[in-house]
Formats: C-alpha cells, structure tokens, sequence
C-alpha cells in the first residue's frame, strides 16, 4: 500500500469492523484474495498476538503474502517470505472456513485443502487472531 492510500486506514479499518456486525450478513458469502486479506488487517485482534511474534507466508489461490505479527501488530504485505515460521496454502474458501467459520484446522490439513509448511502451532496460531465480532441486532 502506498503512503497515500495508508492514511485511509484509520477510516477504512473501523467501517469495516462496522460492516462486519451487520445483521444482514450472509456467512459463507464469496471473498475474493483482497477483500479476505483486507478483512485480516479490519479483523486482527493486537489482544490475542499480544505474546505472538511469527512470520507467515500465505499462498492464497496462487497470491502470494506474508505476515509479520510481533509486539500485538500485524504486517501483511504482498510477496514471498523465504525467512517465514510457517508457510500456510490454501483457496480463499479455506481460509474464510478456519478463520470466520469454525472449520477445524486438523481436518483442512487431513483433507488437503491446507498445506503447511514449517511450524504448525504457529500457522493454526495465526490463524485464530481474526475474531469476527458478534452481529448486531436487527432490531
């Protein structure tokens, strides 16, 4: 992200945070590669990484990133990691399905719709710091 578009952040991150509330939401609705790593910077809880600190490398649908999460901060950034802790591949699917929707993380890897590479702890981890928060009430 250029510096320009980074000063959007601090307006994009909490509508986002906003929109993922509503009481409209469809689960399981279709992601594409950009809005899932948009929905991890919106979602990232500095809580749950607060004594964290790892190097991802994520192969999303043949889209390479990596992550870099230390001191309850996260970094996600375009491109390879060679350096990473664990190297996670998986379709947009997968990821929405262990990160949003409860899938378990042993039968992803059993099934073959993950593969990771490197330290597994740290990739089941990382993969746990995006909590979706609770809807908001129709009402």
């Amino acid at each position: 992200m250029t510096a320009w578009g980074k000063e959007l952040e601090p307006i994009i991150l909490p509508l986002g945070r906003w929109g993922a509330r509503s009481p409209t939401r469809t689960p399981g609705a279709p992601l594409g590669v950009d809005s899932l790593v948009l929905s991890w910077h919106t979602m990232f809880s500095a809580e749950r990484a607060a004594d964290f600190s790892a190097r991802i490398e994520l192969d999303i649908d043949g889209h390479l990133y990596h992550a870099s999460i230390a001191h309850g901060a996260l970094r996600l950034a375009r491109g390879a990691d060679i350096d990473s802790d664990a190297a996670l591949k998986a379709d947009v699917a997968t990821f929405v399905a262990l990160v949003y929707e409860g899938a378990r993380f042993t039968d992803a890897v059993r099934s073959g719709a993950l593969t990771v590479r490197g330290d597994k702890l740290v990739a089941k981890r990382f993969l746990g710091l995006f909590p979706l928060l609770a809807m908001a009430s129709s009402a």
